[in-house]
Order: structure tokens, then C-alpha cells, then sequence
């Protein structure tokens, strides 16, 4: 039996990106499907989305309500026509044979939810080879195991049976995804992680877009355990201190974070023209994690 897919898409501001997601969505050779993006834009997002739609007629736009994807995801599921649901970012392209691929794997009815492996498209610049290099360092360990990847479907029924993303609104936005994949195998929901099953993204490319998407990181480490797992401000401050000194004496030894890099570079396939070229995201990035955790911080404390 074919599955019928709804594909998902959260939107915010992406009027430069949206297109790398719908057209590798048109593009499916496998046609039962639907387009679902929930979209709380406020630039030109929407009118591209409405151009897109006169061109397929099973992409439907849902105005999100402004609590994050998290909740605009929980809201497309619902929304959903599908048996199966798959998540997609505004810069997710998709094999024109992925759904195919996927309607193979789900034909095994025990299968409820399917991980992927992800990897940049856009490896012409220093900070996008340095994140698909680190990726796959983090894909290589034995014990890398995601709740979450690009592309990402699951069983409709099993979503919401285990009651979709967890989480309320809050007063900053920070991804909960993982706990949709959480729930599913805390419960014993069948998945499979097919390290083969390719999705592609684009990757931050400028300073600019680097330095906000790590930033946004080390928020998400400030917001996440304060308001999502009820951590009192102690916690943070010796959780935050504790990484800043460990990020010091990295810094002031040179060979733990030497160490760090290196597992990163091995997967360059031009390791000595890379050594320092790459070492300036990487040094950015620790930069990043701690910056954006004390901004976090500092806007928990703004609003007690």
C-alpha cells in the first residue's frame, strides 16, 4: 500500500531560501502528497508561497501564530491529510526520489518514525564546509543515535499519540523538536536510522548568518532548561560558568581545543590548506556558544 505524505514546512522570514524547499518538493517524481507550510512572515515569504501555489494545487498556506516552529509544526500536523509526516526547513532539498525512497521503507507497517543522514549543499565557503565537517564527526560516533535530523517523517498516528512537540508558549522561542522523537522512543515506537537516505540544506555562508545561527545555540542552552525543564537561575549561572572556564582552559592550553579541531578535520579532504582556514569558525563558534548563552541569561534576568 502507498502512503500518502504530508510534507511540513515552518516558515519565518525566509523569502530567500522558501524556494530551495518547495521546488525540491515539486519536484518529488513520487506525486501523493501534500505541501503544508505554517508561515509567520512578515517580508515577502508569503507572496512567494501563493506564487508556488499556482502551480500545485495541494500546497496550502496556514498563517502560523507567532509561538515559533514548534508550535506551527504541532499546528501542520493537525492540519495534516497524510499518513505519514515529513519535516522540512525552508532551505531542505529533498532527492527527487525521497519520497519514493521513504514509501519503500514505510510499506513495513512496525516502522513508525525514520531518521536521516544531512549534508550541506553549499560547501563554497569556510563556514558552511566547517559545519558539514563537524556533522560528520558527530555522525561518525557509536552512539549517535538523533530524535531529530533534516527531513525527518513520522508516522501521523504515532505523533499524535504521544501528543506531537512538547512544550507551551513561552517568551523566547527555542526548539523542542527532539521531544516528538523523545516521546516516540521513550514509548517504544519503532524507528529506523538510515545513515544512506540523504537530505540536503543550506548552510550559513556569511558572518552575519554564521554568527546568529550559533548564537542562537547558546540561547537556546540559557532558554531551554530555565523555562523548559524548570532550572532555577543557580543552575544556570554554574552551568554558564562551569563552560566558560572549561572554554578558558582550552583557550590557555591550546591542545584540548587542538584536539577538539582536529576530530573535525579529519573528515577534510584537504586537511593542511584547512588547518587555519577552518580553525576561524571553529574559534567563532566557541566565541558564539558562550556569547549567546549569557545574552540568554541576561533576558531571563530582564524579565523576573
Amino acid at each position: 500500500m502507498n502512503c500518502f505524505f504530508s510534507l511540513i514546512i515552518a516558515s519565518k522570514n525566509e523569502e530567500k531560501d522558501i524556494h530551495l524547499s518547495l521546488d525540491s518538493s515539486l519536484n518529488q517524481k513520487y506525486k501523493n502528497y501534500e505541501i503544508i507550510v505554517i508561515d509567520d512572515s512578515t517580508d515577502g515569504t508569503k507572496n512567494i508561497i501563493r506564487d508556488y501555489q499556482k502551480r500545485f494545487a495541494n500546497l496550502y498556506l496556514i498563517d502560523g501564530e507567532g509561538t515559533g516552529c514548534c508550535n506551527a509544526r504541532n499546528k501542520g500536523i493537525y492540519s495534516s491529510k497524510g499518513d505519514i509526516i515529513v519535516f522540512l526547513t525552508a532551505d531542505t532539498i529533498l532527492d527527487t526520489n525521497y519520497l519514493f525512497k521513504l514509501n519503500h521503507f514505510y510499506k513495513d507497517q512496525k516502522i513508525q518514525w525514520i531518521t536521516t543522514s544531512a549534508k550541506v549543499y553549499n560547501l563554497d565557503n569556510n563556514y558552511s564546509r566547517f559545519l558539514e565537517f563537524q556533522h560528520q564527526e558527530i555522525e561518525s560516533r557509536s552512539n549517535y543515535m538523533p530524535y531529530t535530523t533534516q527531513g525527518y517523517s513520522v508516522r501521523k498516528i504515532a505523533a499524535i499519540n504521544v501528543d506531537c512537540i512538547s512544550g507551551d508558549n513561552y517568551p523566547f522561542n527555542f526548539c523542542r523538536d527532539w521531544t516528538l522523537g523523545e516521546k516516540l522512543h521513550r514509548q517504544g515506537y519503532k524507528k529506523l536510522h538510515i545513515k544512506d537516505l540523504t537530505v540536503f540544506h543550506k548552510a550559513p555562508n556569511e558572518f552575519e548568518d554564521y554568527f546568529q545561527v550559533r548564537k542562537t545555540r547558546g540561547l537556546m542552552s540559557a532558554y531551554q532548561p530555565y523555562y523548559f525543564f524548570n532550572k532555577n537561575l543557580s543552575y544556570l549561572f554554574l552551568k554558564f560558568f562551569t563552560k566558560t572556564m572549561i572554554s578558558f582552559f582550552k583557550l590557555t592550553f591550546v591542545i584540548p581545543l587542538l584536539l577538539e579541531y582536529l576530530k573535525v578535520l579529519r573528515f577534510s579532504d584537504k586537511k593542511t590548506r584547512d588547518f587555519f582556514s577552518l580553525l576561524y569558525p571553529f574559534l567563532l563558534q566557541e566565541f558564539c556558544f558562550r556569547y549567546g548563552e549569557l545574552v540568554g541569561l541576561k533576558n531571563i534576568l530582564k524579565r523576573k
